[in-house]
């Protein structure tokens, strides 16, 4: 995020610009918590959908086999 007053890159999750002093506005859905449950529910999903995948040519496999 950019500082509203002065542009400077701020740092990720301050309080304060660190260039200006300005107080930096709540950033919601942001924070490093958000962030890492976010990405686990991501992950959560694409391993989910590759498991689904996987089992989905395991058993086109084992129909041919039993053939």
């Amino acid at each position: 995020m950019n500082c509203p007053r002065c542009g400077r890159t701020t740092v990720f999750g301050a309080a304060f610009c660190g260039e200006c002093g300005m107080r930096l506005p709540q950033q919601s859905g942001n924070s490093m918590q958000d962030l890492i449950k976010r990405g686990e529910r991501e992950a959560d999903m694409a391993a989910k959908a590759a498991g689904d995948g996987l089992q989905s040519i395991i058993d086109d496999i084992t129909k041919l086999i039993k053939k």
